[in-house]
């Protein structure tokens, strides 16, 4: 309903914003961890591991820390 009040030009230019963050955060999460992952030999398997625990783990805490912080900004 707030959206339907705003200019034409307006509702454009957040319809195309929105549009250009849900691409970009749709191909850079699966890409960073697969790059993260490359980065390591066959011999440090458990060093990859390790990585992938700490890389999962920030992403979830941000996502939780993220769900309190938004409706206080």
């Amino acid at each position: 309903m707030v959206i339907a009040s705003l200019p034409l030009h307006f509702r454009i230019l957040s319809l195309v914003g929105l549009s250009l963050i849900a691409l970009g955060t749709g191909g850079i999460k699966p890409c960073v961890a697969a790059f993260g992952g490359d980065q390591f030999e066959e011999k440090h398997a458990e060093a990859r591991t390790r990585y992938f625990s700490v890389f999962y783990l920030s992403i979830n805490a941000g996502s939780l820390i993220s769900t309190f912080i938004t409706p206080m900004l």
